[in-house]
Formats: structure tokens, C-alpha cells, sequence
């Protein structure tokens, strides 16, 4: 097969199952992973994908990002070194005792991992998180209750929203879909951003988790502005604008043992770049 005939092939495939692994490709075109990867570098630069730690994503439709209609299982493995690296940056903002929210997050998965033998309260909407944490005794474990969905392994609905309502936290980390300063954060599922939105007035502190890849896109449904956050902790350097946007609004950035970024919020006046 011709690399141009097999890459438009490619192309279709991704759109339509909206995520596809190297591994996969590999295997039923009978090609080399190195050769996939090079067609997926290709349809990355023709605008038709999104590559990713193992594959590729669609990543718009019209004009919204729909990163969050990927599986969850191939999420749950995707840049696993990044998250666990952004999972240990937030390890280090906790203290024994403080009350704690992880959302349903793949990041906040490996956030509960770094904890797990820490004394804190810890409640969440994900039954990935329960599940892992139900078996530390030093946890004091809160699930939110609600309507299980089975495609992010979470709980969703107005039960949470109410349950939400009665809880305060020290500390919360949540995540999106997509950041951008004239956009904000973002999300693709209204479930999701509701209670992030949530979360955000009923915490001390927030701290909004995203890799890399997320930083310059937007989704269909706005959380927060970026400074409603208390900060933000990504796993690469943040380029010139973002650094200048943190600054000029009153934020520090820093680097964690990880090399990870962590911006945290000293002051409130704002500025737009």
C-alpha cells in the first residue's frame, strides 16, 4: 500500500473511532511503529489529528475541542509519565489533616496514588479513586454519591451538585479539557464543568491540573477564567506569554523536584494580555 493511500486511510479511521493507538496501526497495516508514527506526524501537520503519548485524537469538531469523548481506558494510559509527575508536584502542596476534592480525572487518579499514605479526607466523584483509596485506612474516604457513568468510571448528576453543597475543602485539584487565557478553562461534558464550577466556591484553595498539550485550546463549555484558579500545575515550562500573563497577575511560577510547573496565586489584580 502507498504511504499517501495509507494515510488518508488513517485519517478516516481516527475521525471515526476519534482516537487510535500506534500499536494498533502497526499491526493491521503490517508496518513498523516508526512508520506510523511518521503518517501520523504528517496528518498532525495537514491539521487532521492530534498525535499523542502512544496515538492520536481527533482533536476538533467544528470548532470545539472533544478531547473528553476519548475512552477511558486509553486516556487512563495516555502521557502516564506526565501525570504521574504532575501527580507528585501536588503531593508536596498537601499537609496531614487538610480536607481534599479529586475530581474524575486520569490525572487525579495518580494524584490519590502519591497520597495514599497520607492522614487527609479525601472525596471525589471518581469510583477509579474510591476504589484505589478504600484500601488505606488512614483515608477518610468521601464519595459524593450520584448516577454512574460507565464511560469516565465517575459519578454524575444533581445528587452530586447537592452533595457538593454540604462539603468545604482545603484544597481541590481539578482538570479540563482545555486552557487558554481569552478563553479560560474548558470542558466538553456540562456534568464535568458543573461541578468543577461547584468545587471552585466551596474550596480554600484550587489548583487547576493540565499537561502540556492542553495549554492554547478551548471546549465547547467554560469552567473558570484561568485567574478564578488559585494556580496551576503543568509538566513543561510555560512559554513566554503564559509566564508574562502569570506575572503581570500577581502569580509566582516555580519548579517542583519533577520539573513540573507549579504557578500559585499571590495578589488579584488582573491584567489581559
Amino acid at each position: 500500500m502507498f504511504s499517501v493511500t495509507r494515510r488518508e486511510e488513517i485519517a478516516k479511521k481516527v475521525h471515526e473511532k476519534k482516537h487510535v493507538t500506534v500499536n494498533e496501526l502497526a499491526k493491521h497495516y503490517n508496518v513498523t511503529e516508526e512508520t506510523i508514527r511518521r503518517d501520523l506526524k504528517v496528518l498532525e501537520a495537514e491539521g487532521l489529528l492530534t498525535r499523542t503519548y502512544g496515538g492520536a485524537y481527533v482533536s476538533y469538531v467544528g470548532e470545539y475541542n472533544v478531547r473528553d469523548e476519548l475512552d477511558f481506558s486509553f486516556r487512563k494510559k495516555a502521557g502516564v509519565a506526565s501525570k504521574k509527575k504532575i501527580a507528585k508536584s501536588c503531593r508536596q502542596l498537601l499537609q496531614n489533616g487538610n480536607t481534599v476534592f479529586l475530581d474524575a480525572s486520569t490525572t487525579a487518579y495518580y494524584v490519590a496514588q502519591e497520597i495514599s499514605n497520607m492522614t487527609i479526607t479525601v472525596v471525589t466523584t471518581s469510583m477509579l479513586i474510591f476504589n484505589y483509596l478504600s484500601a488505606f485506612k488512614n483515608i477518610t474516604l468521601i464519595s459524593t454519591g450520584g448516577v454512574y457513568d460507565k464511560t469516565c468510571d465517575c459519578l454524575d448528576g444533581i445528587l452530586i451538585q447537592e452533595a457538593l453543597k454540604i462539603y468545604s475543602f482545603d484544597k481541590a485539584f481539578i482538570s479540563c479539557n482545555s486552557i487558554s487565557i481569552e478563553k479560560g478553562i474548558t470542558d466538553s461534558r456540562e456534568e464535568s464543568a458543573i461541578i468543577r464550577k461547584l468545587v471552585l466556591d466551596r474550596s480554600k484553595t484550587v489548583y487547576c491540573i493540565a499537561d502540556y498539550t492542553k495549554f492554547d485550546t478551548f471546549s465547547l463549555i467554560k469552567i473558570c477564567d484561568v485567574l478564578d484558579v488559585s494556580g496551576l500545575i503543568t509538566d513543561k515550562s510555560l512559554d513566554e506569554k503564559w509566564q508574562t500573563f502569570f506575572k503581570l497577575n500577581g502569580y509566582t511560577t516555580e519548579s517542583s523536584e519533577e520539573n513540573c510547573c507549579i504557578v500559585t496565586k499571590t495578589g488579584k489584580n488582573q491584567v489581559n494580555l
